[in-house]
């Protein structure tokens, strides 16, 4: 993938076809390893609702002259795409795993926590790269920064990496105070012990609202695009 993304620099030249037949490559990669973790017995399994719900989305073509309107509000392109990257990212969760799995599920929080942090760090960046006076529309900027508002709680490194892998020890050292260190409860004490005392239902309660504060505020930017949902077949 650098081969292509450097090939100007590289003085190669590819064609359309060439990153079609990338594109062919790398989805038979993908699908012949699927196919062989089918053949590993599940020693972990999720919980999931048992239901059906329907999925819709909007196709935004990024590249047409209604995007630029968005652009154009944002201060740039680049602006728009990132928080519609992270608009994307806390709408998966919102509206499928969320609806997916059981609300006290580990690995829901998980992605959860992982979700916010890179969302209001993002969100951040945007705030610091576009001063108030950039945004043509000021009520933008007063909206976003009020997500990152109070963020040091979704803004531990170290809790962090332990979302993000299965160790809860950093440079050799346990993670989990003694005095929370219970094998009954969800993160055994993890959550606790980064959260002062605070429990996990607590924190689990307190990233749901803000994945849903997030996704409801970055919409407001994009509802005067009058792009229709579509079901997802």
């Amino acid at each position: 993938m650098l081969l292509f993304w450097n090939s100007k620099n590289n003085n190669f030249n590819f064609s359309g076809e060439d990153y079609k037949e990338l594109g062919k490559l790398l989805g038979s990669i993908v699908s012949s390893v699927s196919l062989g973790l089918e053949n590993f017995d599940k020693e972990y399994k999720v919980n999931t609702k048992d239901q059906d719900y329907p999925i819709q989305y909007k196709d935004l073509n990024t590249n047409r002259g209604k995007f630029k309107l968005i652009s154009n509000k944002l201060n740039g392109k680049d602006t728009a795409l990132l928080l519609l990257f992270v608009l994307s990212s806390v709408n998966f969760i919102r509206f499928i795993l969320m609806n997916e799995l059981p609300h006290d599920n580990t690995y829901l929080f998980k992605v959860k926590y992982i979700a916010v942090y890179y969302a209001l760090n993002n969100i951040n960046r945007v705030l610091k790269n576009n001063i108030y006076k950039k945004f043509n529309d000021t009520s933008i900027y007063l909206n976003l920064s009020k997500l990152v508002q109070n963020i040091e709680i979704y803004n531990n490194t170290i809790f962090r990496n332990c979302m993000m892998h299965y160790e809860f020890i950093d440079k050799g050292e346990f993670l989990i105070d003694d005095k929370y260190l219970n094998h009954k409860i969800p993160l055994f004490g993890l959550v606790e012990t980064y959260f002062e005392g605070r429990g996990f239902d607590e924190i689990n309660n307190i990233l749901t609202d803000k994945i849903i504060e997030m996704s409801d505020c970055i919409e407001k930017i994009y509802s005067s695009l009058t792009y229709k949902l579509k079901n997802l077949d």
